[in-house]
C-alpha cells in the first residue's frame, strides 16, 4: 500500500467523523502483518456517538484499502495529543 495514499485517504475520512470532543487522530500501518491502527486522542471520555463515529472511519478505510487485513481502533483522553506512534492526520486547532 502507498502511505501517501493512505495518509490522504485518512486526513478526508477522520474530518468527516470527528466531533468537538476529538483533540488529534492518529494511524498506525505496519506493512509486515498488514495491519491498521486509528486513535484518537479526545479531550474528554467519548460518548457513544464519538466511538460509533472512530468505528465509522476504519470502516471506511477497510473499504478503500485492500490490503489492510487487520484493524483496530483506540483512544485516549489527553489535552493535546495521542500516544507517540503513528502519524498524525489530524489535529485541532
Amino acid at each position: 500500500m502507498e502511505i501517501q495514499a493512505l495518509l490522504n485517504a485518512s486526513k478526508c475520512v477522520i474530518a468527516r467523523n470527528v466531533t468537538e470532543i476529538v483533540q488529534a487522530a492518529k494511524v498506525h500501518w505496519n506493512p509486515v502483518s498488514s495491519h491498521l491502527a486509528l486513535v484518537y486522542g479526545y479531550k474528554l471520555a467519548p460518548s457513544e456517538d464519538d466511538l460509533e463515529r472512530q468505528e465509522l472511519a476504519i470502516t471506511e478505510l477497510l473499504a478503500e484499502f485492500s490490503d489492510i487485513i487487520t484493524a483496530e481502533c483506540s483512544w485516549s483522553i489527553s489535552d493535546s495529543e495521542v500516544p507517540n506512534d503513528g502519524m498524525l492526520i489530524y489535529r485541532r486547532s
